[in-house]
């Protein structure tokens, strides 16, 4: 259910954020295909490879703190 709820959701977000009212739907389609891709695949490159160099080289108390660090540095990065 989640997997189906969650783009879904973004499409939603991302169309009332990013689509001015001029563009066609075709062209929004386009737009938040290329945008929603390009997340997706950033998240799946950084997510895991933050989590192995974390679980291996940072210690378990400042965990949280380094997961914190890679989740900052990923908005700025973004823009957001």
């Amino acid at each position: 259910m989640a997997v189906a709820f969650v783009p879904s959701q973004c499409v939603k977000i991302a169309q009332l954020n990013t689509c001015p009212q001029s563009v066609s739907m075709s062209e929004a389609c386009g737009y938040l295909q290329d945008k929603l891709l390009s997340m997706a695949v950033a998240n799946h490159v950084l997510w895991p490879l933050a989590k192995f160099v974390n679980a291996k080289l940072v210690p378990k108390q400042h965990q949280p703190v380094a997961n914190k660090v890679v989740q900052v540095s990923r908005k700025f990065h973004k823009g957001v």
